[in-house]
């Protein structure tokens, strides 16, 4: 033991001498969260504007359009909405000029109300809303698709209520809408779901990028030793009373709490400068050490596989970038396709970072996580016992 912790000792100090292992560790990790929090921040904090045109100009399509621009009012409305509103809404005259003010990017998209319209709604025909997009702006463009696609529910909804009430009343189902628009608007647009449950962007990509760069960090034990081995340095130092085991021990020891280390620099970089709230500490760290476990395991074997040092380079690299597709870390939360969540359940990387955000979204306690530790942990043992015998053997023995 005593030896193993000499060998940690000597490899950890070479390394935090060794710039670069510094950067692997801790600044590149940070830096890619940076970007991507910033990135995805800037996109779910922006404003944007949609332009509304009434083709129809029935009393319907009236409706809807001021309800959009002034939902207070909810008739006639002003030429744009409030400028707290997340999406602004301005009017225009007709469809040509809400074209051009796509085309020319005065608006991020538009919604026209076609010809024919209120006449649909009223005879519970399907409606058609038009969402008008400029390819420049995707984001806005999906906005606009959105706001068409619920004010077409929202109105059709409103249509069979007016027949339903006109059909028990007997009273025409144009007299009920003028009368519903004198009162209170046809419908609200508001923004759905629970925001209140939701990860930050610098948290979850703080994780993903420091599970990423801890591959190849973690990976310098076995590959140190392999580059020791074809150098000739690895037989002096095993004619010394240091056994293989032992210093194999102590090279994993060292590169595993500068991983450790390093992830947990990367937890309080991104809470400091980023205001990212991983969740409860506790749970934070022990996800930490279990995620430094498991893929240091998943490493080692991976680069007993290999017979020389760039052959590990090559593996290592391929690895990771499989693995971090597999396992959701570019994707972001919530957003991997059906099949790729299932795929991540394959992955230590995916569990991982399902463990963080349980941590981040629910607060979760460690006991709450115990599926994701334990995932990790079997995964960190069956790959690194595999690995310790493929390394012992090719390198140490070998």
């Amino acid at each position: 033991m005593a030896a193993s912790l000499v060998v940690a000792v000597t490899d950890l100090v070479r390394r935090i001498r060794n710039r670069s292992a510094l950067i692997v560790a801790i600044g590149a990790p940070v830096a890619m969260a940076g970007v991507f929090g910033l990135l995805l921040d800037g996109a779910t904090s922006a404003h944007f504007t949609v332009g509304v045109a009434d083709a129809d100009r029935s009393a319907v399509s009236r409706q809807v359009a001021g309800t959009l621009v002034d939902p207070a009012g909810g008739s006639g409305g002003t030429a744009e909405s409030g400028a707290d509103d997340r999406i602004r809404f301005r009017t225009f005259a007709d469809e040509s000029a809400l074209r051009r003010a796509v085309d020319d990017g005065d608006v991020d998209g538009g919604v026209l109300l076609p010809d024919g319209f209120g006449a649909d709604a009223a005879a519970g025909k399907r409606l058609t809303v038009v969402a008008l997009r400029d390819p420049r702006r995707a984001i806005g463009g999906e906005v606009a698709a959105a706001v068409a696609a619920s004010v077409g529910h929202e109105v059709a909804g409103v249509g069979l209520s007016v027949r339903v009430a006109s059909g028990l009343t007997d009273r025409p189902p144009g007299e009920l809408v003028d009368a519903a628009g004198d009162r209170t608007p046809a419908f609200r647009l508001d923004e759905g779901g629970d925001t209140s449950r939701s990860i930050d962007a610098s948290a979850f990509f703080g994780a993903s990028m420091a599970i990423v760069f801890l591959f190849f960090g973690v990976a310098y034990a076995p590959r140190s030793l392999m580059k020791e081995k074809e150098d000739g340095t690895l037989a002096r130092v095993l004619a010394s009373p240091i056994a293989p085991g032992s210093l194999l021990a102590g090279k994993v020891l060292g590169v595993a709490l500068l991983s450790a280390a390093g992830f947990v620099v990367v937890w309080w970089v991104t809470t400091a400068a980023f205001g990212a709230a991983w969740g409860p500490p506790a749970t934070v760290l022990i996800l930490i050490v279990a995620t430094v476990l498991s893929i240091s395991g998943v490493s080692a074997f991976v680069c007993g596989l290999a017979r020389t040092n760039e052959q590990a380079d090559t593996y290592t690299s391929a690895v990771t970038f499989v693995l971090a597709l597999l396992g959701g870390n570019f994707v972001g939360p919530a957003n991997a396709p059906p099949l790729l969540q299932r795929l991540s359940l394959l992955t230590p990387n995916g569990w991982a970072l399902r463990g963080f955000t349980a941590a981040a979204v629910d607060g979760a306690a460690p006991h709450e996580v115990l599926g994701a530790i334990a995932v990790l942990l079997v995964v960190g043992a069956a790959f690194g016992a595999a690995g310790w015998v493929l390394v012992g053997r090719r390198v140490v023995q070998g």
